[in-house]
């Protein structure tokens, strides 16, 4: 977060992600006042307990608002931490987080792919070494003969009678002859019948990114747009899909109210082919909104009503950066909170092979809630 936006935080009421947690590991999802000092660190402090502790510009990743419960006198938000606060008997401190691909101290157990390396690499060092003694074996009282190179043998006993003058093609009377420098046989044509995936599976990678905005008013080249629209469906009623936006050319979209926000979501793939027929299944639940007492401008979540997965499927995903598929997360109905949750997978097919693909996505991607209809009628 940029240091000089620290002052415009004073004196709001805040809730941190993570919470902070108390003393047994407990969340503690308390709100939180901000008295800013300087552009350097601010000062929280619990309206609860009236704990407070002092962080850095540094461990502020990024700031959200609140709209449904901010009013004309207090604003509220998120702040969004690198790092999360400890709360134990009066006194609150500040703990980094583990960054994002840290490892999990896993004690003394073994690493199953550390075995697997060990493994792989015997056996090519065995094969080195065998081709090696093979390539030089020539030279170790073998005979020479101008018809082609001689035989592989093992190096002879020394007490042993060798006698070199052997028809070509034979083994030396006194010479052992070892298997394991003969050449390797050639690799068996492959005959199998099953689909071969061609991509390692550190390739297999789509990765998510979903920020939160307005609702584009012109519309991109192609005259349309798609979205996940959330429906009040119960999930064995089935329904999925993106909805299509299209507007003739030279027209605008004119959204209005909740309709005017939503997540414009990249979803970008890394696998370096071309991929067809992505099939990944969001997931949404919905949130009763409630009146807030004597704050009539206000809702605040209530009950969860509906919970459920939402396939959607897209034709095509060009590879690498440039292009990456865009789509969105509209809420253009429905009166209620409304939170999202990718999936950690996907589907797809690469060529002729079906592959199963990772969806990585950034800590916070889709942490807030679209708001519902009645918040914006309020107003």
């Amino acid at each position: 977060m940029n240091k000089s936006q620290l002052k415009n935080l004073h004196g709001q009421v805040v809730r941190l992600q993570p919470p902070a947690k108390g003393g047994r590991d407990d969340e503690r999802d308390d709100d939180w006042t901000v008295d800013a000092l300087g552009t350097d660190a601010v000062k929280l402090i619990n309206t609860r307990s009236g704990q407070s502790v002092v962080i850095g510009a540094d461990h502020i990743y990024s700031y959200f608002t609140d709209a449904s419960r901010t009013t004309a006198t207090t604003r509220f938000g998120f702040l969004q931490l690198h790092s999360q606060v400890v709360i134990r008997n009066n006194d609150a401190s500040v703990e980094p987080l583990r960054p994002p691909r840290s490892p999990v101290n896993s004690g003394s157990r073994p690493k199953p792919w550390r075995a697997a390396a060990v493994v792989l690499v015997a056996v090519l060092a065995a094969f080195v070494a065998g081709y090696f003694v093979y390539s030089r074996s020539g030279d170790i009282d073998a005979p020479s003969t101008a018809e082609g190179p001689p035989l592989p043998t093992s190096v002879p006993n020394p007490t042993d009678p060798v006698d070199t003058k052997e028809a070509p093609g034979s083994t030396p009377r006194g010479v052992r002859e070892d298997p394991s420098h003969r050449p390797p046989p050639a690799a068996a044509a492959d005959t199998s019948t099953e689909p071969r995936t061609q991509v390692a599976k550190a390739d297999r990678t789509l990765f998510l990114d979903c920020r939160m905005g307005t609702m584009p008013k012109k519309p991109p080249a192609s005259g349309r747009i798609y979205a996940l629209v959330p429906q009040p469906l119960p999930e064995e009623n089935g329904g999925g899909g993106l909805t299509e936006y299209f507007v003739q050319s030279g027209g605008e979209w004119n959204w209005s109210g909740a309709a005017e926000w939503g997540y414009r979501c990249e979803l970008t793939n890394y696998t370096g082919a071309l991929l067809v027929d992505v099939n990944m299944d969001f997931r949404y639940e919905m949130r009763r909104p409630v009146s807030v007492p004597e704050q009539p401008r206000a809702l605040k979540q209530g009950e969860i009503t509906l919970s459920r997965a939402w396939p959607i499927g897209i034709a095509k995903i060009d590879a690498g950066t440039s292009d990456p598929y865009v789509f969105y997360l509209h809420n253009c109905c429905q009166d209620r909170f409304i939170y999202f949750k990718a999936p950690p997978s996907a589907r797809a097919k690469m060529g002729a092979d079906d592959v199963e693909l990772q969806v990585q996505q950034s800590q916070y991607n889709l942490s807030q809630p679209l708001n519902p209809t009645s918040l914006y009628e309020k107003k």
